[in-house]
C-alpha cells in the first residue's frame, strides 16, 4: 500500500544518512489512492528507491540527497537527486542497477530517466501510471446505497417493530456507504 511505501522510504532515507553521513531529505507530495495504482506498483517504486539510494551511497559521495514522491498528472513519480560526483551517461556502461530500474519501470508500464554530469550529481526519475478512478462505478454505488438506505428508513417508519431491530442499522450502514461512494466520486 502507498502508506506503507511512504514509511519504508522514510526508513531507507534515514539509513542512508546514518551509513554515509549525507543529509538525506524526504519530500512527500500528493499520494494516489491505493486502487489507482496497478498491481505491484508500490513495490516497484520502493525497489527503485532502494536501488537509487544504494547507488547514491556506493558511488556518488554526495553530501545531500533528496528523495521526493508525488503524483504528477497521470504519474506517481519517485525522484532521487544527489549532489555527488555524477558521471557521463554517454560513456558509462549501464550497470545491473540501472538495467533493473529500467526493467521494473517497463513491468509496470512506467518510465525511468536518469540525468547526470561529472561533478554535478545525478537525478533519477522513476514513475508508474496512476489510473483515474471509475467515477461511473462510484456514482452507481451512490444510487444503490442511497436507495437501499431510503427503503430501510421507510420500513422503519412503516413498521416500527421490524425497523427498530433490522432496518435502522442497515439503513445507517447503507447511508454511510452511499456517503463514502459520493466522496470517492468527488475525489
Amino acid at each position: 500500500e502507498v502508506k506503507g511505501l511512504v514509511e519504508a522510504l522514510r526508513k531507507q532515507c534515514e539509513a542512508l544518512g546514518f551509513r554515509t553521513g549525507a543529509h538525506v531529505q524526504f519530500k512527500l507530495g500528493t499520494l494516489p489512492p491505493n486502487e489507482a495504482l496497478g498491481p505491484g506498483a508500490p513495490e516497484a517504486v520502493f525497489h527503485a528507491a532502494q536501488e537509487a539510494l544504494a547507488n547514491a551511497g556506493r558511488h556518488a559521495r554526495a553530501a545531500n540527497v533528496t528523495v521526493s514522491l508525488d503524483t504528477i498528472g497521470p504519474k506517481f513519480e519517485l525522484a532521487v537527486a544527489d549532489d555527488g560526483q555524477g558521471f557521463d551517461t554517454n560513456q558509462t556502461a549501464n550497470g545491473m542497477g540501472l538495467r533493473n530500474l529500467r526493467e521494473r519501470a517497463e513491468e509496470c508500464d512506467g518510465s525511468f530517466e536518469i540525468s547526470s554530469m561529472p561533478q554535478h550529481g545525478t537525478t533519477i526519475h522513476f514513475s508508474v501510471p496512476v489510473e483515474a478512478p471509475d467515477n461511473e462505478n462510484y456514482l452507481a454505488q451512490v444510487w444503490f446505497w442511497g436507495v437501499t438506505s431510503a427503503v430501510f428508513i421507510a420500513l422503519t417508519i412503516w413498521h416500527w417493530t421490524f425497523g427498530a431491530f433490522y432496518a435502522t442499522p442497515i439503513s445507517l450502514l447503507a447511508l454511510a456507504r452511499s456517503i463514502s461512494a459520493y466522496r470517492l466520486s468527488r475525489a
